[in-house]
């Protein structure tokens, strides 16, 4: 079996694109806003360790909520991000950005499946490499 690097490449642009797509109906139809920083949060955990949140103040049609960003991504305080929510559920929302999007479970998801993708790749291109490299002998 062999794959191109076509196909190859084009698998791995729809594996990316699953965290994406995973929020489609927050980017189709969400509203945007602009959110501001106002501060980190840290949360210690059990081991004595812990992680910071970043604290996210953003303005909605009605109100002013505070939304938290991804673990242990440093936002510098009073720095700009934009946020997109659903009007009905403002519990539903997204920072549009790197670290919100891939940090989901969509994210780890779509790393998983782009190493296996990759490994699969790569495994039968050196079967093809060794089967051309017998046929020469």
């Amino acid at each position: 079996m062999q794959i191109s690097k076509a196909v190859f490449c084009s698998v791995v642009l729809l594996i990316l694109l699953i965290p994406i797509l995973a929020q489609a109906d927050l980017f189709l139809f969400g509203i945007r806003t602009e959110g501001t920083v106002t501060g980190t949060d840290w949360v210690a955990s059990k081991r004595g360790s812990g992680y910071t949140y970043a604290e996210i103040e953003c303005k909605t049609a009605n109100q002013v909520i505070i939304i938290y960003g991804p673990q242990n991504v440093g936002y510098k305080t009073s720095e700009k991000l934009m946020v997109i929510y659903d009007k009905q559920n403002l519990k539903n929302h997204l920072l549009v950005n790197f670290w919100s999007i891939y940090l989901r479970s969509s994210g780890v998801i779509a790393t998983l499946l782009l190493i296996l993708w990759t490994g699969l790749y790569r495994a039968l291109s050196l079967q093809k490499a060794e089967q051309e490299l017998i046929h020469e002998k």
